[in-house]
C-alpha cells in the first residue's frame, strides 16, 4: 500500500473522530442544560421523570462518545493499534466489522471461507482444498 494512501486514511480517521468527539461534547452540553434548567424543556416533555432520565441519558452517551472520539484521535495520530482496537470495540467493532463483511463463522486461521466450510461438506464430491 502506498504511503500516501496510509497518510490519507490516517487523517480521515482523525477527522471522523474529531466529529465524534464534537458530537459527544454537544450531547454533554445539552444534557447539562436539561439537567440544570429543565423549565425550558417542560413544554416538550410533559413528565418530569422522563425529562430527568433523558438528561442523564444524554450525559452518559455524550461522555462515552467524547471519550471514544478522543481516544480515536490519539490512536489515529499516533498509529496506536491498541487505542484503535479499544475504540473499535467500544463502538461495537466485532458486530459491525466482521459480521457485516459476511465473515461470521469462519474459524481463526482459515485463509478463505471455502477452506473453513470444506470440513463440513458432506457432498460426495467435496470442494478441493488448496
Amino acid at each position: 500500500v502506498p504511503m500516501g494512501v496510509l497518510s490519507c486514511v490516517k487523517y480521515l480517521m482523525f477527522i471522523f473522530n474529531v466529529l465524534v468527539f464534537a458530537g459527544g461534547t454537544c450531547l454533554v452540553g445539552v444534557g447539562l442544560w436539561v439537567a440544570v434548567d429543565p423549565a425550558g424543556f417542560q413544554d416538550i416533555v410533559a413528565a418530569k421523570p422522563v425529562l430527568s432520565a433523558g438528561a442523564y441519558l444524554l450525559l452518559a452517551v455524550g461522555i462515552a462518545l467524547s471519550l471514544l472520539g478522543f481516544l480515536g484521535c490519539c490512536g489515529a495520530l499516533r498509529r496506536s493499534r491498541l487505542l484503535l482496537l479499544v475504540v473499535s470495540e467500544g463502538r461495537g467493532g466485532k458486530s459491525w466489522g466482521m459480521q457485516g463483511c459476511g465473515m461470521r463463522g469462519v474459524p481463526r486461521g482459515a485463509t478463505r471461507p471455502i477452506l473453513a466450510l470444506s470440513a463440513l461438506n458432506t457432498h460426495p464430491n467435496p470442494v478441493p482444498t488448496l
